[in-house]
């Protein structure tokens, strides 16, 4: 049996599967693009589904170029985009398209955020400052102004995260990437 390692990158304008020889050359890479939706003016979201299905085809373009199939994969490692967020309802569903890092609309969330809690304070406590864009910041404005939607949402996941749970199950993140949430102490 040949050991081979599958790379996942959720980019923010495309995904790349890569799948490496345990000496690190490539067997075998793939990459798929969606796009970054802009209803409204300082807006970038996108469907995480777009994302599944992406990842699929990758991954399975990758093996296709390296000739080997999944059992012969000892490893997985996900990478991706930062501070964006996937909100899931009670039953694991996207309530709404995610909200990317690029989006800009939560910047009075962000001085309301600074204002209550203070920057210092703010910056010691979870080592980051707010600006639009970052997790805790989207979804505070998301509570504001969404009311409806933000009853229904029962879980926050960053990019790669849901990628994560759609291939493994598992809900999960590493805390570099969950620091910069600004939801993790």
């Amino acid at each position: 049996m040949s050991r081979h390692l599958l790379g996942i990158d959720l980019g923010t304008s495309s995904v790349r599967a890569g799948i490496f020889r345990e000496d690190g050359t490539p067997a075998g890479i793939a990459a798929r693009s969606y796009p970054i939706e802009t209803p409204v003016p300082r807006a970038a979201e996108q469907d995480p589904e777009c994302w599944w299905r992406g990842t699929c085809e990758a991954i399975r373009e990758a093996f296709s170029k390296a000739g080997i199939g999944g059992g012969d994969i000892t490893a997985v490692s996900f990478s991706g985009q930062m501070h964006g967020g996937v909100m899931l309802d009670s039953d694991d569903l996207p309530v709404g398209r995610a909200i990317i890092w690029a989006d800009s609309r939560s910047a009075g969330e962000c001085a309301e955020i600074e204002d209550v809690l203070g920057g210092e304070i703010l910056q010691k406590k979870v080592m980051n400052r707010v600006f639009p864009g970052t997790f805790a910041a989207t979804a505070f404005w998301m509570r504001k102004l969404f009311p409806r939607e933000w009853e229904r949402v029962r879980r926050l996941l960053l990019p790669k995260d849901y990628i994560r749970w759609r291939m493994c199950g598992l809900f999960h993140s590493e805390p570099s990437d969950a620091s910069a949430t600004l939801l993790f102490d």
